[in-house]
């Protein structure tokens, strides 16, 4: 009849752990997909070729850092119940910045799954005309690799 599905609010920190969780055991206990749609807001520009301010106000992107920024609303939640550790959020930002970077350096140093990879995970049995398509790229990257300066960046 469909999948099972919930919509959240992306920026709150217990709103998005509580909804995973419900999703999870959905999933383990029915064996059925859950989908999650998390509404949020993006600050900064679409890209380096987008100006946002040409289709946003300044006051508009200022407002939502105000009252939506995630670490500022968890921050004030923990504060509302009086928690006495509450995190400092310039040095949460600074280490998030720093597992961020770390872990992008990691990335640029990952190879991309090999090239034939892109025939797997589609079918539980691959059809014939997709076999033939894998076994007839492998042999021209066989006879023609050399050609292609991007063929390091993959996995065997």
């Amino acid at each position: 009849m469909g999948i099972a599905s919930a919509r959240v609010d992306g920026n709150d920190v217990l709103a998005v752990y509580h909804a995973t969780k419900k999703a999870r055991e959905y999933i383990v206990k029915e064996g059925k997909p859950f989908f999650l749609e998390f509404m949020t807001y993006r600050v900064g520009d679409h890209s380096t070729s987008d100006n946002s301010t040409l289709y946003r106000k300044e006051d508009e992107r200022n407002e939502w850092k105000q009252k939506n920024d995630p670490i500022k609303r968890l921050n004030r939640f923990l504060t509302n119940i009086n928690c006495s550790e509450i995190p400092n959020e310039e040095q949460e930002r600074n280490n998030a910045r720093d597992i961020i970077t770390k872990t992008l350096r990691k990335c640029y140093e990952t190879k991309y799954p090999s090239i034939l990879s892109l025939f797997d995970d589609v079918y539980d049995k691959l059809p014939v005309h997709l076999q033939e398509q894998r076994a007839e790229l492998k042999a021209h990257l066989k006879a023609y690799g050399d050609k292609y300066d991007f063929l390091d960046k993959y996995a065997k």
